[in-house]
């Protein structure tokens, strides 16, 4: 979908984890047009079981576990001016379960992340 818009000047990507080991993987992109960040949000929003970003690896150093592949995951998107924010988290133990418990504790980092982007 970004090359079939305007494209995509850059992409920044963060892990972070909780107290209790949760991780969040926040993707950063960077949009050439505004319109594209919209209407990449409005379709990744109505597909949000489909995960078009990867989950970052940590590094080995990180003091981070390496969930399974499978372990369960949500996402959630945002856009402001020329950004749009790809957010997805996964408990610390891996499970697929309280997934709506995950989703409204990963929202705050988004929101966060997306308010600080220049427009």
């Amino acid at each position: 979908m970004i090359t079939q818009g305007h494209g995509c000047l850059g992409v920044g990507l963060a892990l972070y984890k909780d107290a209790e080991g949760n991780q969040y993987n926040v993707a950063l992109f960077t949009m050439a047009d505004q319109g594209d960040g919209v209407h990449l949000v409005s379709f990744l929003s109505s597909h949000a079981n489909s995960f078009e970003v990867a989950v970052h690896v940590p590094p080995t150093d990180s003091g981070l576990r390496r969930l399974p592949t499978d372990s369960g995951r949500v996402q959630n998107f945002a856009a402001n001016g020329h950004g749009v924010v790809v957010g997805s988290a996964q408990w610390s133990d891996g499970r697929s379960t309280d997934l709506d418990k995950l989703s409204d504790q990963l929202s705050p980092l988004t929101n966060a992340v997306i308010k600080n982007v220049p427009t």
